[in-house]
């Protein structure tokens, strides 16, 4: 019986090293991720920094994720060149991948494709949507460099996107983590500020009101810096920690939906019924809820949310893995 045919995925993004494998079915086999070190305070890290870390990632993540697959028969590579498919957009850190991604090709002799971190994200949310493959959605990603939404479309090897709206200063990511390292949370924040959320609305038995910051109205563009200050003001006036984490959560999911609307307005209803939000801030679970329930009741047409899995929504290779699967079997060229 002749082995299933296997894609192999390479990200290395500004805070994760990823490796995944998938299968001729699209069936993920493996996925090795591990976060950059930071130190206790700090906010991000310098692009060489990361970039070494990577470098000396790579390999364990490589080993892992093949023996996770069973050691399988690759017949191609994808790898993330940049972090979205524009004029300009580039970032050092994902030449490691690139460059090792480039000796695998060379020395398996197997094709080798160049994709965006984006259209990574976007691919994983359609893996869990296969609907979207087939027609046009609004995309939505959230992570520590990126606010924006878009108008996509699958062309077959990725993604056809139009940037339409999002954040002209701070990303979702970035305001999240410089408030939460101000909270004394560890970097990258999202994640414990979840979990502070939670703890505090527990203790106190209390669902935090979003009335500590102002109602942001934006047009379909918006910006996020005068929120960060609001947070700090917000500290030393005595608000704690919980209740400036729960404003700033609500604040930025109602921001967002405004931004929606906006959007929506520009748009034929018939055109566009969902929205898949992507990137690692759509991990949070509270930020889903609230968004789910308001996109429900957009008006005049409400629009589905659509989601990756959690795991999924962080930074990871499998999308990148899925767009080597879909290249090589429609015979792309590299």
């Amino acid at each position: 019986m002749k082995a299933k045919s296997a894609f192999l995925g390479i990200d290395t993004s500004a805070y994760t090293t990823s490796v995944a494998v998938v299968d001729e079915d699209g069936v993920c086999l493996s996925d090795a991720r591990r976060l950059l070190e930071i130190k206790t305070g700090e906010r991000g890290l310098r692009q060489s920094e990361a970039f070494f870390q990577h470098v000396n990632h790579l390999p364990e993540r490589l080993e892992q994720a093949l023996m996770d697959a069973s050691r399988p028969q690759l017949s191609a590579i994808a790898v993330s060149r940049a972090p979205r498919d524009v004029e300009g957009s580039y970032m050092p850190v994902f030449q490691a991948g690139v460059r090792i991604a480039e000796s695998l090709s060379i020395t398996l002799g197997i094709p080798l494709y160049r994709t965006t971190h984006q259209d990574g994200h976007l691919m994983a949310g359609c893996q869990s949507h296969p609907v979207l493959l087939e027609r046009p959605f609004l995309a939505v990603h959230l992570s520590g460099g990126t606010t924006e939404i878009l108008v996509c479309r699958y062309v077959g090897k990725g993604f056809q996107a139009k940037l339409v709206g999002g954040s002209k200063d701070l990303s979702f990511g970035q305001l999240i983590d410089r408030v939460g390292v101000r909270l004394g949370l560890p970097f990258p924040a999202g994640k414990a500020m979840e979990a502070l959320i939670l703890e505090g609305e527990t203790a106190e038995n209390v669902v935090f009101k979003p009335s500590v910051f102002p109602k942001v109205r934006p047009s379909a563009w918006f910006n996020l810096s005068g929120l960060e200050n609001k947070a700090y003001s917000l500290l030393e006036a005595g608000e704690t920690p919980a209740q400036v984490a729960a404003g700033l959560m609500d604040c930025l999911s109602r921001t967002l939906m405004e931004a929606l609307r906006c959007v929506q307005s520009t748009l034929d209803c018939g055109d566009i019924k969902d929205v898949l939000i992507i990137g690692g801030v759509a991990s949070n679970l509270r930020l889903r809820a609230d968004l789910e329930q308001g996109l429900r009741k957009m008006k005049p047409c409400p629009l589905n949310a659509r989601y990756a899995s959690v795991a999924a929504s962080s930074d990871n290779a499998i999308g990148v893995a899925l767009i080597a699967k879909a290249c090589y079997q429609q015979g792309e060229t590299e």
